[in-house]
């Protein structure tokens, strides 16, 4: 059986634990330009901080 994507788990709205922050709620998901080229991100906010703004790689190994 093949592993889910992190793309294929999770959605807009969706609560999730991210190491090192704790959960997270993800607001978004797009596009963004942050190195040399333009990568898919997950934008969320810490949910016992909710100004906070957290941009995760959508391939990133800290998503659980």
């Amino acid at each position: 059986m093949k592993a889910l994507t992190p793309m294929e788990r999770f959605n807009i709205n969706d609560d999730i634990l991210y190491i090192g922050t704790g959960i997270c709620h993800i607001d978004d998901i797009r596009t963004e330009n942050f190195g040399t080229e333009p990568k898919e991100y997950f934008v969320m906010h810490a949910v016992n901080d909710p100004r906070s703004v957290i941009f995760v790689p959508v391939d990133s190994e800290r998503l659980t």
